[in-house]
């Protein structure tokens, strides 16, 4: 078995997908309190390295949610 698998998705409507080559196998959580509230629960992140590729660029935005963020 090797550490990294292929990792592709999109987003619920199918406008924005995403793929990376080689994501860890490995998931990283964190509980502490910002992270549980910004996601209403743990926080769980995969590492996908440096070579992630988007279809749909037109379709992603920012969003600005208060003056720090």
């Amino acid at each position: 078995m090797t550490d990294s698998i292929v990792g592709k998705g999109h987003c619920l409507c199918g406008a924005v997908k995403i793929y990376v080559p080689a994501m860890s196998r490995k998931l990283g959580a964190c509980h502490c309190e910002m992270c549980r509230r910004w996601t209403g629960g743990p926080l769980l992140a995969l590492d996908c390295g440096n070579e992630i590729n988007f279809g749909g660029d037109e379709n992603i935005g920012i969003y600005q949610s208060s003056d720090w963020a």
